[in-house]
């Protein structure tokens, strides 16, 4: 009973207690850290449809988010080489940016209608102020009407959108697995401020998770995210013709901070259409880990209207 089950327990093992195995000897860390991490992808991250491709991406996260330092990371690395949970086959990005060129450039950038007439104009623009690699990045409150000096507070009432699409996620062969995956910087209102990220298929109403920091508090920096389309199981993008992705950043009518800021944006299929990578487009490895973590407190949102 249980088929498969070994193949999780093995990298438990390993993590654990250490071992040479199927070419890889990994480093063991201990029960502590092992039990941490198998706790934070399994109630914070899994979802009922989650396989072997969506544990692997979610150990790396659940890692990130528990702040795990270069030496366990290399431990983790070798015990999922070691049962052959990495990687994906023949990936693609599909589109990437860096934000440094011309903005809006393919994304759509716009204002809801979240706070009806009291809504506020600003919304996502290209900024030089915080960046984690390269001159720019996209800043939740830098365009629009009477946008904030950077660096200040973005102000209240926002409903700030950042579109993308439509791609396609239908081309043979069978898309098996699509994801996003993205440096986020935090410094926003807890628990009445937040941003989101989500797919759709019609470009209106997307699903996806959404992110404010949590109770405890949070120091202002950069997480990495990686968002599996697979996890939003009420909006299942796999095969579809038309697929939109989104960030919206919504701020209600008091106490504000600096913002969100978004960096090193990739958008990534497996297999490649036609067994091939897109012209210009070099195929990605897995998410290798960030230079600087911490929690972010994602969640599920639920729908989420573009209006």
């Amino acid at each position: 009973m249980h088929f498969n089950s070994g193949v999780a327990n093995k990298l438990a093992f390993l993590l654990t207690d250490g071992g040479a195995f199927n070419g890889q000897t990994v480093v063991g860390l201990g029960i502590t850290p092992v039990a941490e991490l198998l706790y934070e992808a399994q109630v914070n991250l899994l979802v009922p449809a989650s396989d072997f491709y969506d544990l692997d991406a979610v150990l790396l996260q659940a890692a990130n988010n528990l702040a795990w330092p270069p030496g366990a990371f290399d431990s983790l690395q070798r015990a999922r080489s070691a049962v052959e949970i990495t990687g994906v086959v023949n990936p693609a990005t599909l589109f990437q940016d860096d934000f440094e060129g011309g903005f809006p450039g393919s994304w759509q950038v716009s204002v809801g209608t979240f706070w009806g007439s009291d809504t506020s104009g600003v919304t996502w623009g290209q900024s030089t102020y915080r960046k984690l690699e390269g001159n720019a990045s996209a800043y939740c409150a830098a365009a629009g009407t009477s946008p904030p000096l950077p660096g200040t507070m973005y102000p209240p009432h926002m409903d700030g959108w950042m579109v993308y699409g439509p791609f396609s996620l239908a081309q043979a062969p069978t898309v098996q697995a699509a994801w996003a995956e993205f440096d986020l910087f935090l410094d926003i209102e807890y628990p009445f401020d937040e941003v989101f990220w989500g797919v759709s298929l019609d470009g209106q109403n997307f699903d996806g998770f959404a992110v404010s920091p949590g109770p405890d508090g949070l120091t202002p920096g950069w997480v990495h995210e990686v968002f599996n389309f697979k996890e939003v199981q009420s909006t299942p993008v796999l095969g579809q013709g038309q697929v939109w992705f989104a960030f919206n950043f919504r701020s209600d009518q008091v106490v504000e901070y600096e913002g969100t800021y978004v960096d090193s944006f990739k958008l990534h299929r497996s297999p490649s259409p036609s067994g091939q990578v897109i012209p210009g487009s070099p195929p990605s490895p897995q998410p290798a880990p960030p230079p600087v973590v911490v929690t972010t407190g994602r969640r599920a949102s639920g729908a989420v209207t573009l209006e």
